[in-house]
């Protein structure tokens, strides 16, 4: 621990180099023009130039023109680095016009214009170029994310994301390329197209090879045309109906799909279903006749019809199938 005369000697030399200490309890060791302001305690600039410390056990390693306002709080070099409103244990390691504004434990590695804002604790920007982070717990790697997330240290919002990558070009062109959610989901932004420009990487998820909505229905019959049918397992289907509530063997399908941000969307006119038809015993009259059909009848309401006939001479049958739609979104 330094002695009172030290520190004094401290306080003459960081005068004499061009730097100001307000208080006995704080150190500048070396650079020139950094200042530690009055309402600093126990903190400390070692080197660099222009460097503002206003924090509370606090530590400004280098750099220049740096501001440190938080508690035990660090910025160990680069320039134009800021933690700000008095956050707690935040770091940032390097780079340059790298900001933490709000959130306690946040912290930027390095890199060049990221920001660290919201009320969630523990956030990170490893490192990148113009990123975001601003949710609880979250990491942002990459450059020019799309922002997203309101969860605090105290209230989740299940479906922020706790991971994104960014794949922006500046500011106002921000984009994601990959996101992790809080409830385990990923989502993926890219778009592979046409094998004839663009090759299918093995292994690799894109928008458009992803199933979009897929179900079992199950029809049980109790006699012609009387029975019951469910839903037993689906992914992306609100609901499965008989047209018109009693139709036989044609089914109203509708589907329940959103962007990645939550907003419902419509499937798309070109939409892609198949339907297969499920022999297990229950159905009325056994093997269906013919051959089941998609009608398109609204797709753009994420709406459609499945009839389970058709045929010449076949007649509209009550029957399990499994249906997969696979068409991409707008």
């Amino acid at each position: 621990m330094f002695s009172t005369n030290h520190l004094n000697f401290v306080a003459r030399l960081a005068l004499i180099m061009g730097s100001i200490i307000q208080e006995t309890d704080n150190v500048i060791v070396g650079g020139s023009s950094n200042t530690i302001e009055d309402d600093a305690s126990f903190s400390g600039i070692v080197g660099g130039s222009t460097n503002d410390m206003f924090g509370v056990y606090s530590f400004i390693g280098g750099g220049t023109t740096n501001t440190c306002t938080g508690t035990a709080c660090a910025i160990t070099g680069g320039d134009n680095n800021n933690i700000l409103n008095n956050v707690s244990d935040g770091f940032i390691g390097g780079g340059s016009t790298n900001t933490i504004s709000t959130p306690d434990f946040a912290t930027i590695g390095g890199g060049n214009g990221n920001t660290i804002s919201g009320t969630g604790w523990g956030t990170t920007i490893p490192g990148g170029i113009g990123l975001q982070a601003v949710s609880n717990a979250q990491t942002v790697i990459g450059l020019f994310n799309d922002p997203q997330g309101t969860s605090t240290h105290s209230s989740t919002v299940t479906g922020d994301r706790l991971f994104i990558v960014g794949m922006g070009t500046d500011d106002t062109h921000r984009k994601n390329a990959f996101e992790v959610s809080n409830n385990g989901h990923s989502i993926v932004y890219h778009t592979n197209g046409t094998g004839a420009v663009s090759a299918n990487i093995v292994g690799a998820t894109y928008v458009d090879n992803t199933l979009n909505a897929w179900a079992h229905w199950k029809w049980t019959s109790t006699g012609v045309g009387t029975g019951s049918g469910t839903v037993i397992s689906d992914h992306g289907v609100t609901s499965i109906v008989r047209v018109g509530g009693g139709a036989i063997g044609r089914y109203t399908v509708t589907l329940n799909i959103t962007t990645p941000s939550g907003t419902s969307i419509t499937m798309p006119t070109d939409l892609c279903v198949t339907v297969t038809a499920c022999n297990d015993g229950t159905e009325e009259g056994g093997f269906i006749c013919g051959t089941p059909v998609v009608v398109l009848a609204n797709p753009v309401t994420n709406v459609f019809e499945i009839d389970m006939t058709v045929a010449s001479g076949c007649s509209f049958r009550d029957h399990s199938f499994m249906m997969h739609v696979t068409g991409r979104y707008p």
